[in-house]
């Protein structure tokens, strides 16, 4: 099957698009073509012959010419069938049981879209004379589209090597991190790095493969933050600058044009600890509360130059919301041989879930009302290790499994027996000594950090990365916040049981970007 390639296509009708959907055609090239008024442009051959419209040649040729008219039929009737066979299937009870199977499923059931597919299909609009046409049109390998994911696949991969060195330091307790806040964080430091530091920071944070950067965070940024959504999401980023030091006017432009980062001048040199404690007051004030005393006692001096700060605040109601009387008090389990009682709460709805067997653990997600954000949560069977039972799951971990095990369309729409306590997290990190491990030290290094970007000398250096983060899950849905400163369907009549009663993995994602915007471990109550 190959794709009609947009010289091939016209205009379709909207009244041929539920026949049509978005199909890929098979290849065929018939000798002549005829273009009629109101349809697809079509060969010879498919709908009505022109009248009085004869083959002249010779006998051989016409039987030549009658054999293929008599194939394109066959091959438009075929295309109509699969549409037939496409609505057939959504109405059984089929799940795929083979890797061809689910390919077969995938390209019935989901078409190809903008957001994730290559070759993408765009239906636009146009109205002449009255009457409302729909054109269909092939785009293939948009900048922008691959750009962005790109830079999806670069939060991902940082998120995912953050977790397994705070998980090395720390590897029973809770976590919880917004990976997308400190690359935000990260990113404002980079637009102002030089030589090896600003190597340092982009393959740290697995830049290196993202074409336009910071014009990426930017439209991701405008997207995250566009108004008229069902959810609360505000991300924010402010300079604090020591007021009688010079920055470069392109850095402030740039970072205020970007990253929506304005400058605000602070008197660091003669009194640090109130500038500290405004710092704290603007994060509170962005995070709706959740967030205090983000920059702790003595970490802002008389050397401070400038503090950079990003801060990330979510709230939003679960599509299907738990009922607060079905909560009860249940075990979890911490290990083998503790456990402590929670607020376990209870729903049986359809929800996207898949079993995956290679990591012996259940995937499930739950959307927020408008569908745009999701909770995804990676759940063991059971406890099978000495510690939290996460550690198989946790060893398989990667950019490429977190894709394959949590794509939309490898998760099935089943009624589920979900079975979730009520949580609630909140920390905060030093990520110095743990960006230092990831190949992050020169701009830490007074003297080797290269900022100049920022100054037009290398006198600044980071001395601090300061992210703390809070989340707070309950029947009605999630309400989440982090802050980082850096200092200079297809549905089957089949259930399946999603009880959270020990330790499990979980991520919200922003559905549009597939940005993972916060990812954490919950292990003990």
């Amino acid at each position: 099957m190959e794709a009609v390639c947009q010289e091939d296509v016209g205009i379709i009708h909207e009244e041929d698009l539920s026949e049509l959907s978005c199909w890929s055609v098979p290849s065929w090239k018939p000798e002549k073509e005829s273009k009629t008024k109101e349809g697809l442009l079509f060969p010879q051959g498919i709908g009505e012959i022109q009248k009085g419209q004869e083959d002249t040649g010779d006998k051989e040729e016409k039987s030549r010419a009658e054999e293929e008219e008599r194939k394109i039929p066959k091959e438009a009737h075929e295309m109509k069938l699969l549409s037939k066979r496409r609505c057939a299937i959504l109405k059984k009870n089929w799940r795929p049981k083979t890797v061809a199977e689910r390919e077969e499923l995938r390209m019935i059931t989901y078409p190809a879209s903008t957001s994730v597919a290559i070759q993408s299909v765009i239906l636009q609009e146009s109205r002449t004379c009255g009457k409302t046409e729909t054109s269909l049109r092939l785009k293939h390998n948009s900048p922008q589209i691959l750009n962005m994911d790109n830079l999806c696949c670069a939060n991902t991969h940082f998120a995912l090597d953050l977790f397994q060195k705070l998980n090395e330091t720390n590897p029973t307790g809770n976590i919880f991190i917004s990976p997308f806040s400190i690359s935000a964080a990260l990113a404002m430091v980079l637009l102002g790095a030089k030589g090896n530091s600003a190597e340092q920071v982009s393959k740290t944070l697995h830049f290196d493969g993202v074409e336009d950067l910071h014009p990426g965070f930017q439209s991701l940024s405008t997207d995250i933050n566009k108004a008229g959504t069902s959810y609360h999401l505000n991300l924010a980023n402010r300079l604090f600058g020591e007021k009688t030091y010079t920055f470069l006017q392109e850095y402030l432009a740039s970072s205020l044009k970007l990253y929506g980062a304005e400058l605000s001048t602070a008197d660091f040199i003669g009194a640090a600890d109130a500038e500290r404690q405004d710092i704290n007051k603007w994060v509170e004030g962005q995070t709706n509360g959740k967030i205090l005393d983000l920059l702790p006692d003595g970490s802002i001096d008389s050397s401070t130059i400038l503090v950079l700060v990003n801060a990330i605040y979510f709230k939003g109601n679960w599509a299907e919301k738990f009922n607060a009387e079905n909560t009860v008090d249940m075990p979890f389990r911490l290990n083998k041989n503790e456990q402590k009682t929670v607020k376990m709460m209870y729903q049986k709805k359809k929800f996207p879930f898949r079993y995956i067997m290679e990591a012996n653990c259940r995937a499930l997600e739950l959307p927020y009302v408008g569908d745009e954000l999701s909770m995804i949560l990676l759940l063991p069977d059971d406890i099978t290790d000495d510690a939290t039972g996460l550690k198989q799951l946790e060893s398989q971990l990667t950019l490429e499994t977190i894709k394959e095990w949590t794509l939309p369309e490898n998760m099935d729409a089943i009624d589920v027996h979900v079975h979730l306590p009520k949580f609630k997290l909140e920390d905060s990190y030093e990520l110095k000594s743990t960006l230092a491990s990831l190949g992050l030290v020169d701009i830490f290094v007074n003297g080797v950090a290269d900022l100049s970007g920022m100054s037009g000398t290398r006198d600044l250096f980071l001395s601090k990365v300061v992210h703390k983060s809070f989340v707070e899950v309950n029947e009605e849905g999630t309400e989440a916040a982090a802050a980082t400163a850096g200092i200079a369907t297809f549905c089957m009549l089949r259930e399946e049981e999603f009880r959270a009663d020990h330790p499990f993995l979980f991520f919200i994602r922003h559905n549009p970007s597939k940005n993972m915007l916060f990812f954490g471990r919950y292990s003990s109550p």
